[in-house]
Formats: structure tokens, C-alpha cells, sequence
């Protein structure tokens, strides 16, 4: 639970309140670290998806040394292909559907990244959007006034 937010609206939280957003800053609390980024320093957002490659090795690995534990003869090794065309599209299956995800925010001097594991991808893309409503309120109330400037149409 966030305690020390003085002075600041909480907007947002998620990943069971480990991530927070307010108006000035995102905080990344968990048991090992913690991070706070003010807002006016992010400089790039990102929702990361990636599939774990050891996945497609061992199954690889396993469908080629599959024929090993059959018999030698042609009943064997059709047996041992049937498994091994088994084996290979669940290995494809859970390699195109079971990314890592991790949600990043970053500056020109550090970055806070979580996995995002226990977040839904609209959670994910919430808080980003969330996010940037925040920035561009922050930027717009602390934007210094445009210049007027004095032009002279009848040239």
C-alpha cells in the first residue's frame, strides 16, 4: 500500500498495487526494489510481448531424439514420427501462445519494468493510456504561456 503520497492524486494502480500512478510520478514497489519515475522524465512507454524460445529447443531436442526409445523397425519408427509430429505442434502451440509480457517505462536515466504477467493486455494498455492522459495534463498546466507575437498583416 502506497503511504507517502502527499500532495499527490492517485490515478491509477495495478498488479495488485505494486505499480502506482499520480499525478506526478509512477511507483514500482515490490518485496526486492522500488523505483519512482516523475512524469515529466518518461521519455518511451512499452508493452512487451515475447515467447520463450527454450520451448521450441527442447522440443526439437526431444522430437530428434525421440526414434532412440522405439523399436528399430518400420512399425517403430512410424510410431516414433506420430509421436514426434505430437509432440511438435504442442510445443508450437504453447510457444505462439505463451508470452512473457512485461510492461516498461522509461527515461533518459533509468526505467521501471514489471512483468505483466498477472496483467490482462487491456489492463496493460489502460494504465499506458492512463499514463499519457497524465503527461499531457501535467505538461498542459505547466506549460509556460506562447509568446505573442506583434505581426504586421498589411506587408
Amino acid at each position: 500500500m502506497v503511504d507517502d503520497l502527499k500532495n499527490e492524486e492517485r490515478i491509477a494502480t495495478t498488479d495488485s498495487n505494486r505499480l502506482v500512478l499520480t499525478n506526478r510520478r509512477i511507483i514500482y514497489r515490490s518485496n526486492l526494489e522500488y523505483k519512482s519515475i516523475r512524469l515529466e522524465n518518461i521519455t518511451y512507454m512499452e508493452l512487451t510481448k515475447k515467447s520463450t524460445t527454450a520451448i521450441l529447443y527442447i522440443t526439437i531436442l526431444i522430437c530428434v531424439l525421440l526414434p532412440v526409445f522405439f523399436p528399430k523397425d518400420e512399425d517403430g519408427l512410424e510410431e516414433a514420427f506420430r509421436a514426434a509430429g505430437i509432440i511438435m505442434t504442442v510445443g508450437l502451440l504453447v510457444y505462439a501462445f505463451f508470452k512473457k509480457r512485461s510492461l516498461i517505462f522509461a527515461t533518459s536515466g533509468g526505467y521501471i519494468q514489471i512483468k505483466a504477467g498477472n496483467m490482462s493486455n487491456d489492463e496493460c494498455y489502460r494504465f499506458i493510456e492512463f499514463t499519457e492522459h497524465a503527461i499531457n495534463t501535467m505538461r498542459s498546466h505547466h506549460a509556460p504561456a506562447a509568446p505573442v507575437l506583434q505581426t504586421d498583416l498589411r506587408h
